[in-house]
């Protein structure tokens, strides 16, 4: 990425860096806060506020690990469009081939630009389960994987996911044809992930209700 950019799109580059070491330098404060401060409060008071606000530094510890693992090891393609019988090479060994697109609802939402596409799209203009694509997934020329995608309903293999962001149309010279707006992920940190940030949200709600008093404001109640 950096060699890629740093010629061309000098501000790119530089946002980037400020990101990436505003990230750091949150992390290395939270964990010096967490282990120094914060593990030996809970150990000393031994109190459900005390180990759910440890909990809640340690969760959100692993979060930014995860995203920050994501950016170097993970691969996300996004604006892949494909239309029946196409098919698009993922990572040099995986193919991604549309066998079938469906489309139950009325056509000339298609047509549209994607915003206007989307306004369109309410509960009753668009039924959610009866447009979907059939998709088989190759792993060196071997059928592996094959199922329908919807909207907000991906197909997932092994720590790839494949998930539809818009439906698309377009006529060539008469011939009509549909076909599936794709983001493609691979993340072997996903399942994990959710999880872990599950775990800080239920901890998070677990702490505010303990420290929550009726008519009594919490705010500089926790220190770090």
């Amino acid at each position: 990425f950096f060699k890629a950019h740093w010629k061309d799109n000098i501000v790119l580059l530089i946002w980037v860096l400020s990101i990436c070491a505003t990230a750091g330098l949150l992390i290395i404060n939270t964990v010096f806060c967490s282990f120094t401060h914060q593990l030996k409060i809970a150990i000393k008071a031994a109190t459900l506020r005390k180990w759910s606000f440890f909990v809640i530094h340690i969760t959100f510890l692993i979060v930014l690990s995860c995203h920050g693992v994501a950016m170097v090891a993970g691969s996300k393609i996004t604006n892949v469009k494909l239309f029946e019988g196409d098919s698009y090479l993922f990572l040099d060994s995986i193919k991604i081939k549309v066998k079938k697109v469906e489309f139950y609802d009325d056509v000339n939402m298609l047509k549209l630009s994607p915003q206007k596409s989307r306004d369109l799209m309410t509960r009753k203009a668009f039924h959610r389960k009866n447009n979907y694509a059939e998709l088989s997934v190759f792993e060196k020329e071997k059928e592996v994987c094959q199922g329908k995608v919807f909207m907000l309903n991906p197909l997932k293999y092994k720590s790839i996911q494949i998930t539809p962001i818009r439906f698309l149309y377009k006529n060539t010279n008469g011939d009509e044809s549909l076909g599936v707006n794709f983001t493609i992920i691979k993340n072997s940190f996903t399942g994990f992930f959710f999880i872990v940030y599950g775990i800080m949200i239920a901890t998070l709600i677990c702490f505010i209700v303990i420290i929550w008093k009726p008519g009594q404001s919490t705010v500089g109640d926790v220190s770090c």
